[in-house]
């Protein structure tokens, strides 16, 4: 296997020499990116047509790696399916009662808000408790013993806050 295939197949943690961990040096990631993509870059391998189009995979496989890295919510759930943990399976999607009251409580406040600014606030707090998710997934993800089960509700929880926020943002 040459060293463009290696990389190709590497782990996103392993093509950026990171440790596969959720907690991560953002600005170490965003040096190792710009070393890559300098290096790796497809105007450098300009040449057989074979170089070239692995020179291009390969700078589509950096910038894919790094934007999942670079995410703290999409970093989570690549640590997890790492670990055989996929938090948007479609078997696995169950979440606490809680949570789901929740959203619909959501829902609603969204549908009454009759002007802008209170969608502007239902976006605020719904970015504000997506921080909040970010606090906990250090907790959960921390080594040695993650909590694995807890991080792929957060993650979920996450993402629903996410489309939310932005919903609240159209609207």
């Amino acid at each position: 296997m040459n060293a463009t295939s290696q990389l190709l197949a590497a782990s996103h943690f392993e093509l950026f020499g990171l440790p596969e961990q959720f907690a991560i040096d953002e600005d170490d990631l965003n040096r190792r990116h710009m070393l890559l993509r300098t290096k790796m870059h497809p105007d450098r391998h300009i040449g057989l047509a074979a170089e070239q189009l692995a020179a291009e995979q390969l700078a589509a496989r950096i910038n894919e790696a790094y934007r999942t890295l670079a995410d703290p919510m999409l970093r989570a759930a690549y640590v997890l399916s790492c670990r055989g943990r996929d938090p948007f399976c479609e078997n696995d999607n169950s979440m606490p009662a809680e949570f789901l009251e929740e959203q619909m409580e959501m829902r609603e406040r969204l549908e009454e808000a009759a002007d802008e600014q209170l969608r502007q606030n239902l976006a605020a707090d719904a970015q504000q408790a997506c921080r909040k998710c970010l606090d906990e997934l250090e907790d959960q993800l921390k080594e040695p013993e993650p909590d694995l089960e807890a991080a792929a509700h957060t993650v979920r929880r996450m993402k629903y806050l996410r489309n939310f926020a932005a919903e609240c943002a159209q609207t």
